[in-house]
C-alpha cells in the first residue's frame, strides 16, 4: 500500500474498523433463516477488524502498538483484582436488588456449579473478551478519544457496540438478553471499560478479564430467575452499571488521558 491510499485509510480509520466490525460479525446472520438454533453474529469481527485497519491506516508499527496493549501487565496488579471483585459485587447487588423488588430468591449454587465457574471465565476471555476488546477498547476507543474527548469517545463506542449486538436482541431464541436494559446496560459499561482501560493505560488484559468476568457472573446467576423476576434482575444490574457511569463522569478530573496506540 502506498502513501496516499495509507494516508486515506488513516484519516478514515474509525468509519473502515467499524463498516469491516459489522460487515464480518454479521455475515452469518442469514444463516439464522436455515437453522434457528445457529450462532446470529461471528464474536472475532471487531479483532479482526482492528488487526486489518491498524496495518493498512498505520502500518507496521501501529499494529504492533495494537497488539502490544496485549501485554500491558506490569504494575496493574489491583485492577485485575477489580476486574474481579466489581462484577461480583455489581451481580450480588442486581440479585439482591431483584429479591427485594419482589423477585423469588434463586436457588444458590451447588458446588458442581461453582466448579465450573472458572472455566466459563477462561473460554470467555478468549470468545468474548479478547474477540471483542482488541477492536471497542484497543482500536476505536482511543482513535475516537483525540478527537472527542473521554466521555464523547465511550458513548460513541457504547452505543456502538450495542448496535453491533443487534443480530442476537433480534435473532436468539432463548431470549436472554432483554432488549431494553441490554443497550442501557452496555451504554454504561463502554463508560467504566473506558475508564478502567485509560486508568491502566490501556491495558487491554484488565478490560478483557473485567468484561469477561461480568459476562459470566450474569450467566451463572441470572438464568436462575424466571419469568418476570428476570427482567427484574437485568434492570438491577442496569442500574448498578449506570450507577458507576454517572459517578465516572461526576468526577471529570479523574477522566484519563487519551491513550496513543
Amino acid at each position: 500500500m502506498d502513501n496516499a491510499e495509507m494516508n486515506w485509510a488513516a484519516r478514515h480509520e474509525v468509519t473502515l474498523f467499524m463498516v469491516l466490525a459489522f460487515a464480518i460479525s454479521w455475515s452469518v446472520w442469514p444463516l439464522v433463516l436455515l437453522n434457528p438454533a445457529s450462532s446470529a453474529i461471528v464474536p472475532f469481527g471487531p479483532a479482526v477488524a482492528a488487526v486489518v485497519v491498524a496495518g493498512s491506516a498505520r502500518g507496521r508499527q501501529g499494529l504492533r502498538d495494537l497488539l502490544g496493549q496485549l501485554l500491558r501487565f506490569r504494575g496493574r496488579l489491583r485492577w485485575f483484582g477489580l476486574a474481579v471483585v466489581l462484577p461480583a459485587i455489581a451481580i450480588t447487588l442486581a440479585a439482591v436488588g431483584a429479591t427485594v423488588l419482589g423477585a423469588q430468591s434463586p436457588d444458590a449454587p451447588t458446588a458442581a456449579d461453582v466448579i465450573v465457574l472458572p472455566a466459563m471465565i477462561l473460554s470467555t476471555v478468549i470468545l468474548v473478551g479478547l474477540f471483542e476488546e482488541i477492536g471497542w477498547r484497543g482500536f476505536a476507543l482511543p482513535a475516537l478519544q483525540v478527537r472527542l474527548g473521554f466521555l464523547g469517545a465511550a458513548l460513541v463506542v457504547g452505543v456502538t457496540w450495542a448496535m453491533w449486538h443487534l443480530p442476537l436482541l433480534i435473532s436468539d431464541p432463548t431470549r436472554q438478553r432483554p432488549a431494553a436494559q441490554f443497550v442501557i446496560l452496555v451504554v454504561a459499561q463502554s463508560v467504566v471499560f473506558a475508564y478502567v482501560y485509560g486508568r491502566t493505560r490501556g491495558s487491554l488484559p484488565v478490560v478483557i478479564l473485567l468484561h469477561a468476568c461480568i459476562n459470566s457472573s450474569v450467566q451463572f446467576v441470572f438464568p436462575r430467575f424466571e419469568d418476570d423476576d428476570y427482567g427484574i434482575v437485568w434492570w438491577c444490574l442496569t442500574g448498578v452499571f449506570v450507577v458507576l457511569a454517572i459517578v465516572v463522569v461526576a468526577r471529570p478530573r479523574y477522566y484519563p488521558g487519551s491513550i496513543q496506540v
